[in-house]
């Protein structure tokens, strides 16, 4: 009796053993893929807001193209030179605000997804979430 008893306790603990063993390789697994996954659409945010900064960029520089190739030397009656200056800088400040609207998006963007990943490599579940950005107006 005390030998089926001993292996039942026997079993019993290896089976613990070998479930233990088990959960862990298929949750560092799991937590491998979600690690794979935000850093993936952390990759994505930044070449998105890279891709927007260019955009912005390229305005910025053909704005300030348009404005060289404007004859200086030309008189306009109708334009006095406190309008034009006036356009320009609130042309420039615009996109000025633009730039900076947008590296604030960038910089929430990045601190959540560092949170995000920080709470995933702790393995700390109640802390990651996995949502999309919701843009704020």
């Amino acid at each position: 009796m005390v030998g089926v008893a001993s292996q039942i306790v026997f079993c019993i603990f290896a089976a613990a053993v070998i479930g233990s063993v088990a959960g862990y390789l298929i949750s560092s697994i799991r937590q491998k893929a979600r690690i794979a996954d935000v850093e993936r659409l952390w990759k994505a945010k930044v070449d998105q807001r890279d891709g927007e900064l260019a955009a912005l960029r390229e305005g910025g520089a053909s704005g300030s193209i348009n404005t060289e190739n404007r004859n200086d030397n030309a008189y306009d009656p109708t334009e006095s030179p406190a309008r034009v200056v006036t356009s320009d800088v609130g042309q420039f400040e615009s996109r000025l605000s633009q730039a900076l609207t947008l590296i604030e998006k960038l910089a929430r963007s990045q601190e959540r997804m560092e949170g995000e990943l920080a709470a995933l490599r702790r393995g700390d579940p109640a802390d990651f979430k996995l949502e999309p950005s919701t843009p704020k107006s």
